[in-house]
């Protein structure tokens, strides 16, 4: 049961297959500066989740039926400055108390994360935040073959900044988000999405603004189309669409700027 807990730069924690990690309270974090390894196996999940969580590892709180898990029941797992943070058959739910880290997992700076075969749902805010900050910051994220899923606000979202982003999402599933993805991009930042699917959003679609420039690419989807708030190509870059994909546009406001 982690109440707050932090790996400090130049230290690895190692979480093996099988462990649950239950938070106590709203005010639960887990904050990397160093490096975390969660290495769940198909056989043997680890999970992340909330004390009032009976499903896994019993009646931890010992209250019985009394009370249930709900989204907003701990904080974040939380990768700044050059955190890393490596998850495989990872589940991550019923967090995203914090009213500034809006979300169960958070990325800032220069962090990067890779998740495989893991899901990140019932977050009272959103499932993935990033926020790279200065513009000397590229943050990072690789989210394959997983879930995001009932997350009240957007299942990723990355903020509006100066920095840049690394984002590739393949072969994952975006259901019963308010966005199943919202994504502010600078002309030096690179997005790859492909073979994703989606249903039950409140907008079904990949939601992406700011300056396509850096290595966009818009693979084909399902049931999942990417929708363009406004979005420029800045002079010298090419966004290069294949076949199969549809844009959809958000709002009358809404446009593709090619320069």
């Amino acid at each position: 049961v982690i109440d707050s807990l932090s790996v400090p730069t130049g230290y690895t924690m190692t979480i093996p297959a099988g462990v649950t990690i239950k938070m106590r309270d709203s005010s639960s974090a887990l904050n990397v500066i160093g490096s975390l390894r969660v290495l769940g196996s198909e056989a043997s999940p680890v999970t992340f989740t909330s004390l009032k969580d009976d499903s896994v590892a019993g009646d931890t709180n010992n209250d019985g039926s009394a009370s249930s898990p709900t989204p907003g029941d701990w904080g974040y797992v939380r990768a700044y400055t050059a955190g890393s943070i490596e998850m495989s058959y990872t589940q991550l739910r019923y967090g995203g108390a914090n009213t500034s880290l809006t979300a169960i997992l958070h990325l800032a700076d220069n962090a990067q994360a890779t998740l495989d075969h893991s899901s990140v749902s019932y977050s009272s805010r959103n499932g993935i935040y990033l926020d790279s900050g200065l513009s000397s910051n590229t943050t990072r994220l690789s989210f394959t073959n997983g879930s995001i899923a009932n997350n009240t606000l957007s299942g990723i979202f990355s903020a509006s900044t100066a920095g840049t982003y690394a984002i590739t999402v393949t072969g994952s599933n975006f259901a019963g988000n308010n966005q199943a993805a919202y994504l502010t991009l600078q002309s030096n930042s690179s997005a790859t999405f492909a073979s994703n699917t989606g249903s039950g959003n409140a907008t079904n679609g990949i939601m992406l603004n700011g300056s396509a420039g850096q290595g966009v690419s818009l693979g084909a989807t399902t049931n999942l189309p990417y929708v363009i708030d406004y979005l420029t190509i800045p002079a010298s870059y090419t966004m290069t669409i294949p076949a199969g994909v549809t844009i959809k546009m958000r709002d009358s406001s809404s446009y593709l700027n090619v320069t």
